[in-house]
């Protein structure tokens, strides 16, 4: 049985879950630094910026001031 990087990463997660969680946190409270737009409204041109996806999400989050989590909680709320 062949697993995919997918389920390597899950198994991994669920073992190491107490690891797992602090850098998920630090990645987050990293990004949470930028969000200058934090209470805003969202813009049609930040929409489009991240729905067109040709950076990474921390560079996109720099560039509108969101947070990372915002950018993926938007992007999935609208795919």
């Amino acid at each position: 049985m062949t697993l995919t990087h997918y389920e390597i990463n899950k198994r991994w997660r669920k073992k190491h879950n107490d690891i797992w969680q602090i850098q998920k946190k630090r990645y987050y409270d990293k990004s949470i630094k930028i969000a200058f737009n934090k209470y805003q409204k969202w813009t049609q041109e930040q929409i489009d910026i991240i729905l067109k996806h040709k950076n990474t999400d921390t560079n996109i989050a720099e560039q509108i001031g969101k947070s990372v989590k915002a950018i993926q909680i938007k992007r999935g709320r609208m795919l």
